[in-house]
Order: C-alpha cells, then structure tokens, then sequence
C-alpha cells in the first residue's frame, strides 16, 4: 500500500527544494523514478513499524501517515546529509510510528475495532502503579 504520491510530497514541501533533491538529470523537472523509490522506501518502513499492531494492507491511509511518509521520503531523498529540519522531521516521524507499535499512540487505520471475545463490553488497563503494599512500602505515608 502507498501512504503518500508524489503529488502529496508537493503539497508539503516547496517545489524548488524538492528540484535540488529530486531532479537527478537536471532537466528541472522532478524524476518520478527518484521519488517513487523514496516514497516506497517511506512505505516499507511505516510497514515494519504499524505492521506490528495493524493487519496490513491498512483499508484505508490515515491522513496522519501521508504526513509521515512525505516526512520520510524527503528526509530519504538527499543524497548527502540531510538538512536538520528534514533529520527533525525524520526522527519526529519515527517517534510517531514507534509509538504506534508500542500502543501508546492510535492510527485511526479506518475500519471497526476487533470484537471482545464475549461479544460485549472489554476493558483494559495497565496494572496499578499505586497499591496499599507499595503505599505501606514508604516510610513518609504513614
């Protein structure tokens, strides 16, 4: 599944910054065989990361993944060193996914939710940090 299209690269970054990058022939004109590979790359790592928590391919692309697989795909498309705020963008869009895999963000991915195993109401939570043993534990909280 493609997150983001060329066009939508486009629409996030300016056009002559993605030409210094992109327009390997100097023709001034973006080479679609460049930032196809890009964008897949950008893919293939969102993949690795959401396909942990999310059946894949995904039914629909959140909005929120079309951001970071641009983000990824212009951080992955500069030849030399990155500028920082393509490294920042990088590195922020890898927090978001690592965080998606460790469930402590959601990706509206579209679709229901799974079903409980009862048909009804589940809940989960993680356990207690503050418990009466742990509490008694403390000297200052008697």
């Amino acid at each position: 599944m493609s997150y983001a299209t060329q066009t939508d690269l486009v629409e996030r970054f300016d056009q002559n910054q993605l030409l210094v990058i992109a327009d390997r022939d100097g023709d001034n004109l973006l080479d679609a065989d460049v930032v196809a590979r890009a964008l897949a790359d950008a893919d293939a790592e969102i993949d690795a990361w959401i396909g942990k928590v999310h059946d894949l391919p995904l039914p629909s692309v959140p909005p929120r993944l079309v951001t970071v697989a641009c983000d990824i795909a212009f951080y992955r498309l500069h030849p030399a060193e990155p500028p920082e705020d393509a490294r920042r963008r990088y590195e922020d869009a890898l927090a978001f996914l690592r965080a998606v895999a460790e469930g402590r963000a959601v990706l509206d991915a579209g679709g229901s939710p799974p079903p409980s195993a009862t048909g009804g109401v589940s809940h989960s939570a993680p356990d207690r940090v503050f418990t009466r043993e742990r509490l008694d534990d403390f000297e200052g909280f008697r």
